[in-house]
């Protein structure tokens, strides 16, 4: 659940000048840079732990925001077990649908929100319109750890920016997933609640992981997943 290879550097170019050679690796990156919804049906996603067909969702447990376009709906089904395990399923309807009937799942893991704690005034938004222009953008949650061999308090929350291109096909945002990890950055820098002091060192480590990807100053390091 919690894997990240690097066989492929598809984050924008940063100069390397600032170095004095190659910029570093983020510590994050996305289990998948491109997703696209099958023709029929609902399929779990190339490179996840499952295979083949994934449950249909029930048409009153989809999130929704209005969209122009091509509208789509999420359903996050978790927190589970102890690494916070969720399976997300996305949905694409056509104009005559009045719900999904295609699309494709997926797993994550929020286990980084016991170092974060805090974020907004509301619950993590797996669909949300973050720049205000009426089309909704998918978000992923995900985690990603802040020591070589981390405990599962040791891990820190990151969040992916998908755009859809009405057709099915959603991909990185890489500005907008820079943005929301500049706000996450933010609220790591805040000091932690009474008796979570200890909290502190952690989540400085989290806090400037996320920075450098909110700044570019690091390079996503990324698996390419065959769709």
């Amino acid at each position: 659940m919690l894997r990240f290879l690097a066989v492929a550097l598809l984050m924008e170019p940063v100069s390397a000048g600032v170095y004095g050679g190659p910029p570093p690796s983020c510590l994050m990156a996305p289990r998948h840079v491109a997703m696209g919804v099958p023709e029929h049906g609902f399929v779990w996603l190339r490179g996840e732990d499952h295979a083949g067909p994934c449950e249909a969702v029930p048409a009153d447990a989809w999130l929704r925001r209005p969209s122009k376009g091509t509208s789509f709906a999420v359903r996050a089904e978790g927190a589970s077990g102890s690494g916070r395990y969720w399976t997300v399923t996305v949905g694409v309807t056509r104009p005559q649908e009045k719900e999904p009937h295609r699309g494709f799942c997926l797993g994550t893991s929020t286990v980084g929100w016991r170092t974060l704690q805090r974020f907004g005034s509301s619950p993590l938004s797996w669909i949300a319109d973050r720049d205000g222009d009426g089309r909704p953008e998918l978000i992923i949650w995900d985690s990603f750890p802040l020591r070589a061999e981390p405990s599962l308090a040791e891990y820190g929350l990151v969040a992916w920016v998908y755009e859809t291109d009405g057709a099915g096909n959603f991909t990185v945002n890489w500005g907008k997933t820079r943005a929301l990890a500049g706000e996450l950055a933010a609220s790591y820098r805040r000091a932690p609640g009474p008796g979570q002091e200890a909290l502190q060192v952690i989540r400085d480590i989290a806090a400037q992981a996320l920075a450098a990807l909110a700044s570019g100053a690091c390079v996503v390091p990324v698996e390419r997943v065959p769709r």
